[in-house]
C-alpha cells in the first residue's frame, strides 16, 4: 500500500509541476507589462496579483518577493536570446553564420518585447548581486553576436565588431521601446535585414562631423544654481532612477541645503519635467537647424541624424533620463512628453521617405525606430562613445539602416498591426 502510495504521489507531482510552471510564467507576462509601464518602484505585489487573477498571498508561492519576480522576469527573457544565438546551443549550430543568427535573433526579440526597457531600466533595482547576473548575461548576447560578427566579416577591426555588435542588439530591441502591437513576426524580416545593413555598413567619409562627448567632462560649468541642479538631478536620476533620488540627495550633491532647492523647484517631479523639457528643447532646435541648413531634400535626413546625435552624446545624462524615468512624470506632462515623441519621430519619417521614395510609411518608421533606438543605446556606452571614431561610426551605421534593402511587409489592418502603433 505504501508503495502505491508513493507513485500516485510522484504521478500528481508531475501532474502539478507543469501547471504550476504555466502559472508562473502566466503570472511574469504580468508583471513585465507592469513593470515597463509604470517602473519597479510603483509597482506592488498586490497589483502584480490583481493582473494574474489571485491573491497577494497566492503570489507569493511562486515567487519570494518582487526583487525575485523581476529577476525572473529579465533572466528569463535573456535565456531566449541566448538560446537564438549561442553556436551549439538548443537553435543554434556551431558552423551557423551571422546572417543565419540574425534572423533567429530578430525573431526571438519580437517575442520577448518588454525585455530592453526592463533590462536598461529596472534592473539596477535588484542590488549588487541580481544586477550583476543581468549585465553579464547582457554582455554574454553582445559578446556572440560580435564573435559571429568577426568571423564572418574579418576585416573589422575589434573596435568596429564592438560598436555593431551593440548596434545589432538594438536594431533588434528596438519595437521594445514602442507599442507592444509591434511585436509581429511578420517584421522580423525587415529587423534582421536592418541588422545584416549594420554590419556592414560602411566606413564614414573623412569629413565626418566629430562631436565631442558629454563624458569628456567640462572644464567649465555655470555659476547658476538653476543650471546646476538640473545637470546634478540628471546625473543622479541616471545613476540611482526616480525613486532611489530624493530633493534632500539632490541639494546635498549640488551643495546646496535641500530646503533651498525649493527656491527654484517646487518638486522632485518638477525637476524630473524640467530635465526632459530641456532635452525636447535642445532636440528641437537642432531640428529647426537641419530643415534651415539642408539645401535638398535628401540632405534633410543626414543633418537630423547629426542634429539628434551632437544632442544625445553633449547631453547624455539628460537623454538617459527621459528615455527610462518619463513613466514618473505628471499624467498631463507624461502625454506631452510621449507627444513630443509622436512628432519627432515623424519628421524623421517624412524625411526618410524624401531621401527613399520606395518605402512605405510602416517600412519607413521601422527605420527610424530602429535608428533612434540605436543612437539612445550606444550613447549610452561609455566605453564606446570615449573613441574619438565614435560619432562618425555611428553616423555610417545609421545610414546604412536607411539604405537597407526594401522588402514587402505584411499588410496593414491585415497580418500586421496599423501604422499608427508605431508611433507611440
Amino acid at each position: 500500500m505504501a508503495a502505491r502510495g508513493s507513485a500516485a504521489s510522484l504521478v500528481g507531482a508531475s501532474a502539478v509541476l507543469p501547471r504550476h510552471n504555466r502559472r508562473r510564467e502566466q503570472i511574469a507576462e504580468q508583471a513585465a507589462d507592469l513593470f515597463a509601464e509604470r517602473g519597479f518602484h510603483a509597482v506592488r505585489m498586490q497589483d502584480v496579483a490583481r493582473a494574474s487573477g489571485m491573491t497577494a498571498r497566492a503570489l507569493y508561492r511562486y515567487y519570494g518577493n518582487k526583487n525575485d519576480l523581476l529577476s525572473y522576469v529579465i533572466q528569463q527573457g535573456q535565456q531566449r536570446l541566448l538560446h537564438a544565438v549561442e553556436p551549439g546551443g538548443p537553435a543554434v549550430p556551431a558552423t551557423e553564420s551571422f546572417t543565419t543568427m540574425v534572423t533567429l535573433l530578430a525573431p526571438a526579440a519580437l517575442q520577448n518585447i518588454r525585455l530592453a526597457p526592463l533590462w536598461q531600466q529596472e534592473a539596477r533595482h535588484l542590488g549588487e548581486p541580481g544586477y550583476a547576473q543581468i549585465r553579464a548575461n547582457t554582455h554574454r548576447i553582445a559578446g556572440t553576436v560580435r564573435r559571429a560578427l568577426g568571423e564572418q566579416y574579418p576585416w573589422l577591426d575589434d573596435y568596429d565588431r564592438d560598436l555593431r555588435g551593440w548596434a545589432v542588439l538594438s536594431v533588434v530591441t528596438s519595437p521594445s521601446h514602442r507599442d507592444g502591437r509591434y511585436a509581429h513576426a511578420g517584421y522580423a524580416g525587415l529587423l534582421a535585414d536592418l541588422s545584416l545593413a549594420v554590419a556592414t555598413a560602411g566606413q564614414p567619409p573623412a569629413d565626418a562631423v566629430r562631436i565631442s562627448p558629454q563624458l569628456a567632462g567640462c572644464a567649465r560649468s555655470s555659476a547658476s544654481r538653476r543650471e546646476c541642479l538640473l545637470t546634478v538631478t540628471a546625473a543622479m536620476l541616471r545613476r540611482h532612477g526616480y525613486g532611489g533620488v530624493s530633493i534632500d540627495d539632490v541639494g546635498r550633491e549640488a551643495g546646496i541645503a535641500g530646503p533651498a532647492v525649493y527656491r527654484y523647484f517646487d518638486s522632485k517631479s518638477e525637476l524630473l519635467l524640467a530635465c526632459v523639457e530641456r532635452l525636447h528643447e535642445w532636440i528641437a532646435l537642432e531640428t529647426t537647424r537641419a530643415l534651415a541648413a539642408a539645401t535638398d531634400d535628401r540632405d534633410v535626413l543626414p543633418a537630423l541624424v547629426a542634429g539628434y546625435l551632437r544632442v544625445a552624446m553633449e547631453a547624455t545624462d539628460l537623454l538617459a533620463v527621459a528615455r527610462t524615468e518619463s513613466q514618473h512624470l505628471p499624467d498631463r506632462a507624461r502625454e506631452r512628453a510621449r507627444r513630443f515623441r509622436v512628432d519627432f519621430a515623424a519628421e524623421w519619417v517624412r524625411w526618410a521617405r524624401r531621401r527613399c521614395p520606395q518605402l512605405s510609411d510602416a517600412q519607413a518608421v521601422v527605420r527610424v525606430a530602429a535608428a533612434l533606438t540605436v543612437i539612445d543605446d550606444l550613447v549610452r556606452v561609455r566605453r564606446l562613445a570615449r573613441d574619438p571614431r565614435f560619432a562618425a561610426e555611428l553616423t555610417a551605421i545609421v545610414m546604412a539602416i536607411f539604405g537597407a534593402p526594401v522588402r514587402p511587409l505584411p499588410q496593414e489592418g491585415a497580418a500586421g498591426p496599423p501604422i499608427a502603433d508605431f508611433r507611440r
